[in-house]
């Protein structure tokens, strides 16, 4: 089901809003507007279905007194600068420029 997915990114404290956002299809975790990093729509996951006893146990990692990332049992979220196992092209490279190794 496509819903208007509002989160505030806990890296920034921007408020992100994700219009049409299907997370059937595209998943509890977005990258915030403003910053760059992964969020996770924790507000999405407590009110899907398959979440009656809304249930949430996200473990935040902290380095150095600022949060990389964490994850619970829908996902997890990385730094920015972090590259994901399984991340599309897209996701690794949105500019499309040619990375250099």
């Amino acid at each position: 089901m496509t819903t208007e997915a509002v989160e505030v990114c806990p890296h920034c404290m921007s408020e992100n809003v994700f219009e049409n956002w299907d997370v059937e299809k595209q998943g509890f975790v977005a990258k915030c507007w403003q910053c760059g990093h992964e969020i996770m729509l924790c507000d999405e996951c407590l009110h899907a279905d398959d979440n009656p006893k809304k249930v949430c146990d996200w473990h935040g990692v902290y380095a150095n007194g600022k949060m990389r990332g964490g994850s619970c049992f829908r996902g997890s979220t990385h730094e920015k600068s972090q590259k994901r196992a399984g991340a599309s092209q897209q996701e690794q490279n949105p500019t499309n420029i040619p990375m250099q190794v």
